[in-house]
């Protein structure tokens, strides 16, 4: 899974969405951090978030966000 990519299609849809905010959230945890897997964890500390919120953000990116939580677990970032 090319991680980076479902992140930018997220962002895009924010953008598009006019939510801002939340995609100066993500562009900040992309820019602040070093390395690949911290920039992804920080990511997705922000989706697991929208998702126990079930906001606008996380209703209109579920495919894309539950596709990432799955990578997660997969690689071992996220645990049950």
């Amino acid at each position: 899974m090319n991680w980076i990519e479902e992140v930018n299609v997220i962002k895009n849809r924010l953008l598009k969405s006019e939510l801002t905010s939340s995609y100066q959230e993500i562009l900040n945890a992309q820019l602040v951090l070093g390395t690949p897997g911290e920039m992804y964890s920080e990511i997705m500390n922000i989706l697991l978030k929208w998702k126990k919120q079930n906001n606008e953000e996380y209703i209109s990116n579920r495919n894309e966000i539950e596709q990432l939580i799955n990578y997660g677990y997969s690689i071992g970032y996220i645990n049950s």
